[in-house]
């Protein structure tokens, strides 16, 4: 499907969405009037127009976050919900007489909402907008590709043997994804079940085990050898981690030994193998987090300073003034996280808006600034803070980051946290308000769908759509209580 045509209309009504039909235009009347009259709330409703002698589609955009700016990284469950939303709508077309084929899969028009993971597609009643189904396909499996599942690895690991598979389909997938949606909890200590696989036998004898004794006549030889035999079969039960609690209390020294030569059994180490290909070797980060430690001790004058509190003491925590706003700074640590792929728009010059550009920006609220000043901050590209309404907004925020991009929001009980997080008082700015990403040396500036509103030089931004920043511009979060910020470049 082609979207280079696609065009964005804003006004103070509302965002719309402009597909211009070339000629021959073929309408699949029968989706037209089931959209018009009973649209399902999967898809985003349209009105067929002639402008200028032309045919063109009009969608009113609504304030969601784009798939190309979604999190990348998702608990199983989280993924399954999203994953099992994207297909859903696939599936379930046929129900109002529509062709999943019509569906528009580019991830910058296809919108999830943030809350609920529900997805909202673009519905194009037009043949020569029809996509193939080994297109919908890939769509899927690229969507994957960017993903990472944070609680389960195997389960990942799983799905990309299932993508590398020939002959299967959407439908594979989803079923697929039913079946673990339907396990639930269970799912996760999966793996664990895996692992004594290959002493599958001796757990289901694990009942006439006391009558185990004939094992030590077997071998008579070592008298060592019957205390550990028995051991093994009763750590490996099928109830998960709760029995071998039980049995390492009983013989205190003997089971301290025993777990040892356990995950060296043939069945883990090909389960390992396979999740070290994909994601590198985890047992090497577990070692360098223990052998930090061990160096630390040198360090004793950072240890002096601490327990003196430093400049700011404990209050760091408590207060929430300057160096209270800078702390969120330190929140793109998370950037050591997996890398995501990442597929930067073709054109940020799209003619939306015309940008009003200032050279330098008037004083605000008391807040003065010189050319000097720029000057000297001018070396690290960041945001600088003008104004906010109350304390606590970061002061400064660093543009250049080892991710692609970084999101700004504000903190909340999610479990994924914006890289720049404002205190929980900043009610006003979402949870996942905008980001920053660097495409080529640029800096582009995203309001993913905000309820608020992201405003550049005082205009508004049309959510999921890419601007280019400028040093010197004015970036503004929210407008009925606006944090303002500088952007030196």
């Amino acid at each position: 499907m082609n979207t280079q045509n696609f065009t964005i209309q804003s006004s103070l009504e509302a965002n719309y969405l402009n597909i211009p039909l070339t000629e021959p235009v073929q309408i699949d009347e029968i989706a037209v009037k089931t959209i018009n009259s009973d649209c399902p709330n999967f898809l985003i409703p349209f009105q067929l127009l002639e402008v200028n002698g032309v045919m063109q589609l009009k969608y009113k955009l609504i304030n969601t976050i784009a798939l190309e700016y979604i999190d990348s990284s998702y608990t199983k469950k989280d993924f399954i919900k999203l994953f099992m939303n994207l297909l859903n709508p696939m599936i379930k077309g046929k129900e109002w007489f529509l062709d999943y084929h019509c569906f528009c899969i580019d991830p910058k028009y296809v919108y999830i909402d943030r809350i609920s993971n529900l997805v909202s597609y673009i519905y194009v009643p037009e043949a020569s907008y029809k996509n193939t189904d080994a297109e919908m396909f890939a769509f899927i499996k690229n969507e994957f590709i960017k993903m990472t599942i944070t609680d389960d690895s195997r389960f990942q690991v799983e799905l990309f043997q299932f993508f590398a598979k020939d002959g299967v389909t959407l439908i594979d997938l989803y079923k697929l994804l039913q079946s673990e949606q339907a396990n639930g909890p269970s799912a996760t200590p999966a793996p664990a079940a895996a692992a004594p696989a290959p002493a599958a036998a001796p757990v289901f004898a694990a009942t006439p085990a006391p009558a185990a004794a004939p094992v030590p006549v077997a071998a008579p030889a070592p008298a060592p050898a019957p205390a550990p035999a028995p051991a093994k079969p009763e750590k490996h039960s099928l109830f998960g981690s709760s029995k071998p609690k039980e049995e390492k209390i009983a013989p205190a020294p003997v089971p301290a030994s025993a777990p040892s030569p356990a995950p060296g059994a043939p069945g883990v180490v090909n389960n390992n193998e396979i999740i070290d290909q994909l994601f590198g070797d985890n047992s090497g980060k577990k070692k360098d987090k223990k052998e930090k430690p061990e160096k630390a001790p040198k360090p004793e004058k950072e240890k002096k300073e601490k327990k003196s509190g430093g400049l700011f003491g404990k209050k760091k925590n408590d207060d929430l003034s300057f160096m209270d706003a800078v702390a969120p700074q330190s929140a793109p640590a998370p950037a050591a996280a997996a890398p995501q792929s990442y597929a930067p728009a073709n054109d940020y010059s799209q003619p939306v808006f015309e940008m009003k550009q200032e050279s330098i920006y008037t004083p605000d609220d008391g807040v003065t600034a010189t050319l000097d000043d720029f000057a000297v901050s001018k070396g690290v590209p960041h945001l600088a803070l003008i104004s906010a309404p109350i304390a606590g907004a970061p002061a400064r925020i660093d543009l250049e980051s080892a991710k692609q991009y970084i999101t700004i929001g504000r903190r909340s009980s999610d479990e994924i946290q914006p890289d720049i997080a404002f205190p929980t008082e900043f009610k006003f700015i979402g949870r996942k308000h905008a980001r920053i990403q660097k495409d080529n040396g640029r800096f582009i500036l995203i309001d993913l769908g905000s309820k608020n509103h992201t405003f550049l030089n005082g205009t508004m931004l049309v959510p999921n759509q890419p601007y280019e920043l400028t040093g010197g511009s004015e970036i503004t979060f929210t407008e009925s209580m606006p944090v303002k910020y500088r952007v030196n470049l």
